[in-house]
């Protein structure tokens, strides 16, 4: 599409979804690239129609060097040549990343965001502009799907939410690139964006170029769902808000009114009460809703609980299910569907654990094992699995001797820091340690050549972008 196309597309969206009123003063996320550099044009273009005060905002990670000095020089540029108030926000990322365990991608995400908003409170700005467009909604989608997801996954990065508003989500990235050449503005290129170490990333550069080849216009499909999917949201949430006979006032869902309610319903109801906790419902997955679900129609009437994202629980109190941050005694405690896929939510990742139960094992294939894959006697289990922290009396047995050793001298063998201990993660069946992740299996469930049942273990890490 041409420069009048394109806009006419971006004012379109812009209205359609109420992004902005007459008169909002808004905060522009500028990092140099091609996206925001776009995204600071098409509203400098619209501004005078729509009475917009646009601060330009660039946040320097204190990471990169150079390049990032000349990104924000780069970024300057750009506003003042379109007449913006410009603001740059310097923030160390390093140092962030270590003092709160976080990976630079993930550490870089918090502290900018947290910038814009002090910037947007400084300034009694409405609203946040970032520079998401169809390429970026069509990924998020897919990468949901692929980590599993339900209603809320597949409608991906919303229009509007909060004071945040993305004005680009209608075009796609080959739609920007065509509208600034032919502007003739150009835009400074970050390195780390063609990295393939970043799972999204390699969607990017990777799995959606493969879907488009196989599905010309697959991206634009994928963002299309999207937008039909926030409409179904907005549906269900407007019938949720009248179950109140499902969700009292202090956020507790009421047990037997919640499995009254269809699959779709129950799932909204949950996203309801958790978002007050987890703005965005960030890293909840499919799964999570599943087990909050099997918690719900459990026959188990004692207490129990589902590990959610950010220290988040879900708790079975009597008839209810009630949502409430964990307290910092709180354990990792998550029993084992067998078979099936179990979600575990640390503080910075969720693991999978998916087990399977496999009737023709061939035994020599035991010796080709990878440290994030066992593969265990099934009948040796007594009492089921489930996913822990340590817990004292614990213990593993080592030889053939089947002589147990305590679990917490076995961490000391191992080296292991005592400050260390108790954030290790295994799995138990009752106190007899199956699996001290991430390697170390209980020879008391070892397969032989004999087993007539085994059952596979498979742990695998998740992104929690």
């Amino acid at each position: 599409m041409n420069k009048e196309e394109f806009i006419r597309t971006c004012r379109g969206y812009i209205r359609r979804n109420g992004l902005v009123a007459m008169g909002d003063s808004v905060v522009v996320a500028l990092s140099g690239g091609a996206d925001s550099v776009c995204l600071a044009h098409v509203l400098s273009e619209l501004a005078d129609e729509l009475g917009l005060e646009l601060t330009a905002v660039h946040v320097h990670h204190g990471i990169r060097g150079d390049e990032a000095d000349r990104d924000e020089m780069f970024a300057r540029s750009v506003a003042t040549s379109l007449g913006m108030t410009y603001i740059c926000e310097r923030c160390e990322v390093p140092v962030y990343a270590n003092s709160n365990h976080l990976t630079l991608e993930e550490a870089a995400r918090v502290l900018r965001y947290e910038a814009l908003q002090r910037v947007a409170d400084e300034r009694g700005a409405d609203r946040i502009a970032v520079a998401h467009h169809l390429d970026d909604q069509a990924e998020t989608v897919l990468m949901n799907i692929l980590r599993g997801t339900g209603p809320e996954g597949l409608s991906g990065m919303s229009a509007i939410r909060g004071r945040y508003i993305r004005p680009l989500l209608a075009v796609s990235k080959s739609d920007i690139l065509d509208y600034l050449e032919e502007i003739g503005q150009g835009y400074v290129i970050d390195s780390t964006n063609e990295s393939l170490e970043h799972t999204r990333n390699r969607v990017r550069l990777e799995l959606l170029p493969l879907a488009r080849e196989l599905y010309p216009g697959a991206d634009k499909h994928i963002a299309s769902l999207a937008e039909d999917m926030g409409l179904w949201r907005s549906e269900v949430a407007s019938s949720v808000e009248k179950c109140k006979d499902t969700v009292i006032e202090d956020g507790k869902i009421v047990i037997s009114e919640y499995l009254k309610k269809d699959h779709s319903t129950r799932h909204a109801i949950i996203r309801l009460v958790v978002e007050k906790y987890i703005p965005g419902m960030k890293d909840v997955s499919r799964v999570h809703y599943l087990q909050i679900d099997a918690l719900a129609a459990s026959d188990d009437l004692g207490e129990k609980t589902v590990t959610l994202p950010q220290g988040i629980v879900v708790r079975r109190q009597y008839g209810y299910l009630v949502v409430q941050e964990s307290d910092e005694k709180s354990e990792i405690y998550t029993e084992l569907q067998i078979p099936g896929s179990t979600m575990v939510t640390l503080k910075n990742k969720n693991i999978e654990v998916s087990t399977k139960i496999v009737e023709d094992f061939e035994f020599e294939n035991i010796f080709q094992e990878k440290d994030y894959t066992k593969h265990i006697k099934y009948d040796r289990i007594e009492n089921g699995l489930v996913v822990r922290n340590p817990l004292e009396g614990d213990y593993i047995v080592l030889d053939s001797t089947e002589t147990r050793k305590k679990l917490s001298r076995y961490y000391i063998d191992r080296k292991i820091p005592k400050s260390e201990r108790s954030s290790q993660l295994v799995v138990a069946d009752g106190s007899h340690v199956v699996w001290a992740l991430p390697d170390r299996l209980s020879y008391s469930y070892r397969v032989t050549g004999d087993s007539d049942k085994v059952l596979e273990i498979c742990v695998k890490e998740t992104e929690q972008s």
